[in-house]
């Protein structure tokens, strides 16, 4: 399957249309505006830091280091990281069941 080229819309060749693109722009933005950044951050110290330091530095994903240190789900790692709370009840429920 070849992959056709891009599609592109020619520039606007007159203030008018710049100025009417503008509007557009101005209006989309009103009606749809953009998301906020999420609130939650990745923690920067604590072993959540150090946890996403070492994973960054190996380049690995979540889940690869979920599979290398044997953690039944990517999640549990990315809430580690992000300081949330992780009990034996969690990785309980999020492990796959056995047998």
């Amino acid at each position: 399957m070849q992959i056709a080229g891009r599609i592109e819309s020619p520039a606007p060749q007159s203030d008018e249309e710049r100025q009417r693109l503008r509007e557009v722009r101005e209006k989309v933005k009103e009606e749809f505006p953009p998301r906020d950044q999420p609130l939650l951050q990745p923690v920067t110290v604590g072993i959540g830091a150090q946890i996403r330091a070492a994973r960054e530095a190996q380049g690995l994903t979540w889940n690869s280091l979920a599979q290398k240190a044997g953690i039944p789900n990517a999640s549990i790692v990315r809430d580690l990281e992000f300081g949330r709370e992780v009990t034996s009840q969690t990785s309980r429920q999020s492990s796959p069941p056995s047998g």
